[in-house]
Order: C-alpha cells, then structure tokens, then sequence
C-alpha cells in the first residue's frame, strides 16, 4: 500500500487531502489490479450578482454578493497498473462523491447611490442556487496516470481524470530532474516544472510552475509553487505540499 497526502492554497482557496492506493494482488510496483481510495475537504469564495425580489412582490434590486462554500468529497476506484515499453500506466474508474455547503457572507446593493436597505425586506434564498456544485452530487469517475524515464536522472509524470458530477476535469504533468546525490544520509532531490488544469461545469483554472521533491527511504516529501489564472483572467500565486509513503 502507498498513502499520500497534503495539501494546498491559492487566492481565497485551500484544500487538504489524504488517499491511498492498495495493490489487491502482489505489490504496489507490480503489474496488476489496484484500489485507489481518496478524500478531500476546503474552503472557496467567490462573488456574483443576483437579482432579488422585495417580499411585497413588486420591484426588485440587483445585489452584488460574496459567498464561501466549504467543500467534501470522497472516491473509491478500480484500477490496474501495466508496464508499456518504458513507461508505467494505471487506469481507474468508479465513484466519485462532492458536497458543497454554500453560505452568502456579503451583501451590497449594486446601485451604490441609493440608501442601504434592509436584506429581511427581499426573497433571499439561502445559499446560491445558482451554482450547479451547491448540494451533493455524485457520479462516475474515470483515471489514468503515467510515469516514462526520459534518462537515468530525467523522467515526466502526467495524470487525467473525468467525473460526470458537474462534468469536472483535471490534468496534471511533472519534468522531473534527479540532482545529483553525493551523501547517502541527505533526501534525493528532484526539480522541474509543473503544469496543470482543473475544473468543472462553472469554474477552470490552469495553473504553471515548479517543484522540488525530497525522497528518503519509502518517504517523498514535495513543495511546490508557481501561479494560476482562472476562466475569468484572474491570477493568484498557489503552494501545494504533499507527502507520499510506501509501505
């Protein structure tokens, strides 16, 4: 069994994680059949413009508004690991599960020369209904990683996954370059950039930027960093930590 787990922040959002991946015949490093299971909550925030209706039934305001959701979510997959040529490949499917608990924590009428009104004087509904992630939502999950030696100290990484639930996507590729290791007592350090896209039905994100990896004995720790731009051009810097361990 491998575990991993970790970690990450990038503007108003933070994550954190921890899965692992069970060999249900042999090793972890053989060919063969393989369980991955993987859990996962965080925080976001984002704004939107609604446009809410007095309780009197007449007129109506348009409100630019904050919200913050703090999500869940669990997956269970199937898979199986071959060798192709040079390169390790494993292929997933199954069930993914997400939970998005939706709150408003901000509320500005949009017309800023008018008065402040009172908000028990509209229709609000809780939450934001219009964000097709809010509530459970649950589906089928697709997965498929790959792993290719380029050379004896260079070597690339890609995974992507597909889930039906709010047609959510993700794409992830490492170029990693072994650092030369003179002392047996010190982590073996790799380096290298890193690229990846992740979204959904509502929201994209496309991050670039580097990662070093410390690996000592059946440990890896790894930092990495760089900047992400969503759908809408908006950048932030992003970190992400993770552990991995074999057992």
């Amino acid at each position: 069994m491998d575990t991993f787990s970790g970690g990450g922040q990038s503007g108003t959002t933070t994550s954190g994680y921890a899965g692992a991946i069970i060999a249900l015949d042999g090793r972890v490093s053989d060919k063969g059949p393989l369980l991955r299971l993987f859990t996962g909550n965080g925080q976001y925030s984002y704004s939107s413009i609604k446009q809410y209706e007095l309780l009197s039934g007449t007129n109506g305001d348009e409100f630019d508004v904050e919200f913050m959701a703090q999500t869940f979510s669990a997956e269970a997959l199937l898979g199986y690991q071959f060798n192709w040529a040079s390169a390790w490949v494993k292929l997933f499917a199954g069930v993914a599960y997400e939970r998005h608990d939706i709150g408003m924590i901000g509320l500005t009428l949009r017309d800023k020369t008018r008065a402040l009104v009172d908000p028990e004087s509209y229709r609000i509904a809780p939450g934001d209904k219009g964000n097709a992630s809010s509530g459970d939502n649950t589906g089928a999950k697709m997965r498929g990683e790959i792993w290719t030696p380029l050379s004896e100290i260079v070597w690339i990484s890609a995974d992507a996954s597909i889930a039906s639930a709010n047609l959510a996507y993700s794409g992830f590729a490492r170029l990693g370059v072994r650092t030369p290791h003179y002392w047996p007592k010190l982590p073996q350090v790799t380096i290298g950039p890193e690229l990846a896209i992740y979204g959904a039905e509502e929201y994209g994100t496309v991050r670039a930027g580097a990662f070093a990896a410390f690996a000592k004995r059946n440990y890896e720790f790894t930092v990495s960093g760089g900047i992400s731009s969503d759908y809408e051009g908006e950048q932030a810097g992003y970190m992400n930590i993770g552990i991995y361990r074999k057992f």
